[in-house]
């Protein structure tokens, strides 16, 4: 780091045929998610081998002390690109933050030198968003949502695009590549698959899976002459606790099984078969790579170099500091920071850590007591790293936060207030069964009765815990509990975002627009740049009949947050309003990375609406091939080929509707329609019921069920359908009509 004692300096001559070789013109760096360095066997490890990794090793440099900043994945990696720590870079959790931009990157640097630049990611954390795809000529972090709302993808989908781009042109390169597999949820592919639940064994077999990846990179190299002037580095941003400490898996605290990354550096002009004990920090990674390269580094670095031009290792006498905010942000206990010097490393907590790895690498023996000078030093060194920087996050758009909330991230908004102390907070050793718990709850996809249970478990426990209390809200929407609901919501207080926007959704549920617009304004005013407000109240506006309310509400969320469905609700409100020439005219200003398929679903039902059924056509293909898996559009393209009469083909596209939605409305209520139209009435009246099972008053699919049924001669349980469709909409003259008709076919 910039500010670190550098007292020694150790020289590692090399040795073999590297003092030949001529210096490096490429760099891949390959980062691989969540890598605990003792499951390599390079580095000891009796369970795992790893071949190709240790081909690394043995061609290169083991860095058998390498530490990290941050045991989470964007501030890590925010370190590892630009080689100062998050005290600098100020990138402190993976929700809420971003990359500051006038700190130089790793990719900006080598592009300014020359560098063709390329960087392929594997999860949506490492999105371009926050800030990570600045200097990269192609940065390649579009990952779609799976079925579980997971944006990440397989290393192998990552490696096949590293290995096209560093084919396809002949310039000096350097390539970023991020291996997200060994993160959990632990699912390795066939054949690394271990066959059981053990999540352990699981976790091995994802290691297993991302050496072959490595295995695949290093043949590539060599079978097109890149070998000999190609700088391969491998590394993690951090490792994984597995059980250690009372942790499953990593962001809690600051032990070794987080922090400890492999780091391996192999090509020509570095040492061969080389292993280096002195600590090393991934903030070096930058300034080395640059040494190795011949360019020059930026100014400012906190990292140093750990190669001399002149053909030698040096290792410098660092100390590594290193921090977690998740407890802050996400549980509201106290953030964790630690100072590395030597043998010795110290936690900061609100009960202080000491250990000594070299007595004592597995971190269970707490020196605290009985060395209480060492304590003071290097608790007064951290105090001066800190300084007085206000920590808190900052706003999360609505998706960003889902799709981080699907890869298991829980902040939204800075759960603890900046302004307490850490001394006044709670330990995280003490929460560790709360912790366990809510991350437990947090993965399980089905909302039930019991999840809520085990919430208020926790509650009782640690009473103003604000995931407990967000989660548990949502849990009791999601069933349909509006009313508890908002009392778990109303519990995080007047200033949380996330609580007072929870009391809103819960008062429209309830029917309440009134206090619900009131709750809605008030988060607006915790954190206007809030699209899913705008959205709310928009909403809100069009039940109660106010069209310029919702007009203006949606706008305003589609200026603070543009994206498919509210460009499809501004085109669907304009088409129905009757001016398709401003609609025209907007859709050439849309942006965004669904703009383009929102622009084609808008000319499509632009289409429909001058019964240009056929254009149409081409236009929704065109939409639903740019947004695979979206419903809207895919539940437009059903109806546009049921009005051409081509039933068959529009029931398969409500099929595919439906599997991956089983209770998307529209689709069942279209599919009955469209089996009846074929004369399948037994289909047509299961695909209602079904509709109905999902929402009990879904007055269209009892009007529906109650005509089917009436055509097949069932006429006692068609009036009991129609019947409830009159309940349900009582204005409406025709289902009147029908009641009263088979009343008086049945008296």
């Amino acid at each position: 780091m910039g500010r670190t004692r550098p007292t020694a300096l150790v020289l590692v001559a090399l040795v073999g045929c590297s003092m030949g070789r001529e210096r490096p013109s490429n760099l891949i760096l390959v980062s691989v998610d969540t890598l605990r360095a003792d499951h390599l066997s390079c580095y000891g490890s009796a369970l795992v081998s790893t071949p190709a990794i240790d081909r690394v090793a043995r061609e290169g440099i083991v860095f058998e002390n390498a530490t990290t900043v941050a045991p989470t994945t964007l501030p890590a990696h925010a370190s590892l690109l630009t080689g100062v720590t998050p005290l600098q870079h100020w990138v402190h959790d993976n929700v809420g933050f971003r990359l500051r931009d006038d700190i130089p990157t790793l990719a900006s640097t080598l592009k300014d030198a020359g560098f063709r630049t390329g960087g392929f990611v594997g999860s949506f954390v490492l999105d371009r968003r926050f800030g990570l795809g600045r200097g990269f000529d192609v940065y390649s972090e579009e990952i779609p949502e799976t079925e579980s709302g997971l944006r990440e993808r397989r290393g192998e989908e990552v490696l096949d695009e590293a290995l096209s781009w560093i084919g396809a042109g002949d310039e000096p390169f350097f390539a970023f590549v991020h291996f997200f597999d060994p993160h959990r949820p632990y699912d390795p592919p066939a054949p690394f698959h271990p066959g059981t639940e053990d999540p352990q064994a699981r976790y091995r077999g994802e290691v297993v899976y991302v050496d072959s990846l490595v295995g695949q990179l290093l043949a590539f190299l060599d079978s097109n002459g890149l070998s000999d002037s190609t700088v391969v580095a491998v590394t993690a941003d951090h490792g994984e606790s597995l059980g250690e400490h009372g942790e499953d898996t990593h962001g809690l605290f600051l032990y070794q099984s987080t922090l400890h990354v492999p780091l391996l550096l192999r090509g020509p002009s570095i040492p061969e078969g080389k292993r280096v004990r002195e600590l090393v920090r991934i903030v070096d990674v930058v300034p080395t790579v640059l040494e190795a390269l011949s360019v020059e580094a930026p100014s400012g670095l906190e990292g140093v170099s750990f190669l001399s031009a002149s053909g030698e290792a040096r290792i410098q006498d660092v100390e590594a500091y290193a921090e977690t905010f998740v407890p802050r942000l996400h549980f509201g206990w106290s953030e964790l920071t630690s100072l590395r010097r030597g043998n010795w490393k110290f936690v900061l907590a609100p009960r202080a850590e000491l250990y000594d790895l070299d007595s004592d690498p597995e971190e269970t023996r707490n020196l605290v007591e009985s060395e209480a000078s060492v304590v003071q030093e290097m608790e007064d060194e951290l105090g001066r790293l800190k300084g007085a920087e206000d920590v808190r996050a900052g706003p999360v758009d609505e998706r960003t936060l889902g799709s981080l909330r699907a890869l298991g991230y829980l902040a939204g908004e800075g759960a603890a207030s900046s302004r307490v102390a850490a001394a006044e907070l709670a330990d995280p050793k003490d929460r560790v069964d709360v912790y366990r718990e809510i991350l437990e709850v947090s993965v399980v996809r089905e909302p039930s009765p019991e999840l809520v249970e085990r919430l208020e478990a926790v509650l009782k426990l640690d009473p103003r815990n604000p995931r407990a209390l967000q989660l548990g809200g949502s849990l009791l929407l999601d069933l349909g509990r509006p009313k508890e609901a908002f009392e778990w919501f109303a519990r995080m207080g007047d200033e949380s975002f996330e609580g007072v926007f929870g009391q809103g959704r819960a008062l429209l549920e309830l029917g309440d627009h009134g206090n619900a617009k009131d709750r809605f304004e008030r988060a607006r005013k915790i954190d206007p740049s809030a699209a899913s407000v705008s959205s709310r109240l928009a909403s809100i506006a069009k039940a109660e009949g106010d069209l310029e309310g919702y007009e203006r509400s949606l706008r305003e969320a589609i200026e603070l947050e543009p994206n498919a469905s509210r460009y499809r609700a501004l085109a669907d409100f304009l088409l129905s309003s009757g001016r398709e020439a401003e609609l025209v005219s907007l859709t050439r200003e849309w942006i965004g990375p669904d703009a383009a398929a929102a622009s084609a679903y808008a000319r499509g039902q632009l289409l429909v609406s001058q019964e240009n059924f056929e254009g149409a056509l081409v236009e929704l293909d065109r939409a639903l091939g740019l947004s695979p898996d979206d419903d809207e559009i895919e539940l437009a393209l059903a109806n546009t080929l049921s009005r051409l009469g081509r039933f068959e083909e529009a029931l398969t596209r409500y099929r595919s509707i439906l599997a991956r939605t089983p209770c998307y409305s529209g689709a069942l209520l279209n599919a009955g329609a469209g089996y009846e139209r074929l004369g399948r009435v037994e289909e047509a009246i299961r695909s209602y019921e079904t509709a109905i099972r999902c929402d009990s008053s879904y007055a269209s699919a009892y009007r529906n069920l109650g005509a089917a049924l009436a055509r097949k001669g069932e006429l006692r349980r068609a009036l009991d359908a129609l019947r409830k469709a009159r309940e349900l909409m009582p204005d409406d003259r025709e289902v009147a009509a029908a009641v009263l008709e088979l009343e008086s076919l049945l008296r």
